[in-house]
């Protein structure tokens, strides 16, 4: 997802729409700690040419499915995302604006902020619709219903503390 500048200026008279399936290195989408595979990435989208300004405008969307493990069964899952970006891209070395991006070479090139934007849906857990956990207990180990319960203490208070408990039962 690569254009030069005088690519750009020859077919965003005003503006250009593109659509494409792209793929990332398996590699990459290895160093995802939470997310098995991603298929069928498509981007599409809309570019507009500032002549006088020497920006382009980028507004896009990608889509695609993530392989990813449900949070209880472990099984995996097909996890289904889709976000809306718009980014600014110059061809003036001199722009201060943080939010604008310089296009080095005179080339935007959209896929290292698509692979950004892939990496934000990443969902922190996803279940499976009607998982249910099936052992709630093994050797040395049980899941809790999370309900604080106050035990009260059947051993004897200290002599020399009996009066601090006065004291704090009276407020």
């Amino acid at each position: 997802m690569k254009w030069n500048l005088n690519y750009i200026q020859k077919n965003a008279k005003p503006s250009f729409n593109f659509e494409e399936n792209i793929e990332y290195d398996k590699a990459l989408i290895e160093k995802l700690n939470r997310v098995d595979d991603i298929l069928d990435i498509k981007v599409k989208g809309n570019l507009k040419y500032i002549d006088s300004i020497s920006q382009c405008l980028i507004k896009y969307t990608v889509s695609g499915v993530m392989k990813v493990k449900c949070a209880i069964t472990n099984e995996e899952l097909d996890y289904k995302f889709s976000d809306e970006e718009e980014v600014s891209f110059t061809f003036d070395s001199n722009e201060d604006d943080d939010e604008i991006i310089f296009a080095k070479g005179n080339v935007v090139d959209l896929a290292p902020i698509v692979w950004q934007l892939i990496v934000v849906n990443i969902p922190l857990k996803v279940v499976k619709e009607g998982a249910k956990l099936e052992n709630r207990e093994g050797k040395n180990w049980k899941i809790g219903d999370f309900e604080v319960k106050k035990e009260e203490n059947d051993k004897p208070i200290d002599p020399r503390l009996e009066s601090l408990k006065k004291y704090f039962d009276k407020q």
